[in-house]
C-alpha cells in the first residue's frame, strides 16, 4: 500500500538483525538505514546485508532510537518503520508526534502496536498503556494523518505461530541455563516474559500493524 519510489529512503529504528528493511530492501529499490541499540544486532544485521549484496542500500548503525528521533529533522525518510513499538518513544500518541517528524509530507509511518479486544476492561491494570481498537485509532491520527492499511494478527495461523516460537524460546532458554549457570536467572526470566506477552497477544490484546501516510500539514 506504501507507493515508495526508487531510490526511496527507509528509516527502521529498532531493526533488530535487520529482517524487515532485507526483505523490503529485496522487494523494492529503496535505500535504508537501521538503527538498533545492540551491537551484535548490528553486526548481525550488515553481515547480512552484505551476503544479500545490498549493503550498498542498505547499513545499519548502533544508536539509540529515542536519539535519532527527537534529533531528527527535514523530515526527508519516505518511510520510517518502528516494529513492535511499545512505550520506547512514550504514549502511541507521543509516539506518532516523534516519528512523523522524521518523514516528508505525503510519507509513510509503519508501526506494530496492539488494542485491546472488545469487552476488555480497559481499567484492568494488566493492560495499562493498551487501548480498546477505537481510541488506538485516534491516538495513531491524532497528528491528522491517514490509515492508509491495518493489519490485526489475531488468525488462528498466527497464534499457533506466536505458542511455537514461544516453545522454542524457552527450550533454547533452559538449554542456555543449563550450560551457562551464571545466566541461568536472567534468560528465564526472558523467556518467561516471551510466554506472558504471548499469552495476551492470543487473548484479551490484539497484535496489529498500521501504515499510516503523514499529512502536507
Amino acid at each position: 500500500d506504501a507507493d515508495l519510489p526508487d531510490g526511496g529512503r527507509v528509516l527502521d529504528l529498532g531493526s533488530g538483525k535487520g529482517a524487515a528493511l532485507l526483505a523490503l530492501a529485496q522487494a523494492h529499490a529503496i535505500d535504508g538505514i537501521g538503527v538498533d541499540g545492540m551491537e551484535a544486532f548490528v553486526s548481525h544485521a550488515n553481515q547480512r546485508s552484505r551476503s544479500l549484496d545490498l549493503h550498498h542500500r542498505i547499513r545499519f548503525v548502533c544508536e539509540d532510537v529515542l536519539d535519532v528521533v527527537q534529533e531528527a529533522s527535514g523530515a526527508s525518510v519516505d518511510l520510517v518503520m518502528m516494529l513492535a513499538l511499545g512505550p520506547v518513544l512514550g504514549e502511541l500518541s507521543e509516539s506518532i508526534t516523534l516519528l512523523r517528524r522524521c518523514v516528508r509530507p505525503g510519507g509513510y509511518i509503519l508501526v506494530d502496536d496492539a488494542y485491546l479486544a472488545e469487552g476488555i476492561d480497559p481499567a484492568d491494570e494488566r493492560f495499562e498503556g493498551c487501548l480498546p481498537h477505537a481510541e488506538t485509532l485516534q491516538a495513531l491520527t491524532s497528528s491528522g494523518d491517514e490509515i492508509v492499511a491495518e493489519r490485526a494478527y489475531e488468525d488462528a495461523a498466527y497464534h499457533a505461530w506466536c505458542r511455537e516460537m514461544t516453545g522454542k524460546i524457552t527450550a533454547r532458554a533452559v538449554s542456555l541455563a543449563r550450560r551457562m549457570p551464571e545466566l541461568g536467572e536472567a534468560v528465564l526470566a526472558f523467556a518467561k516474559r516471551q510466554r506472558e506477552e504471548t499469552e495476551l497477544l492470543t487473548g484479551p490484546v490484539v497484535g496489529a500493524l498500521w501504515l499510516l501516510r503523514r499529512s502536507a500539514d
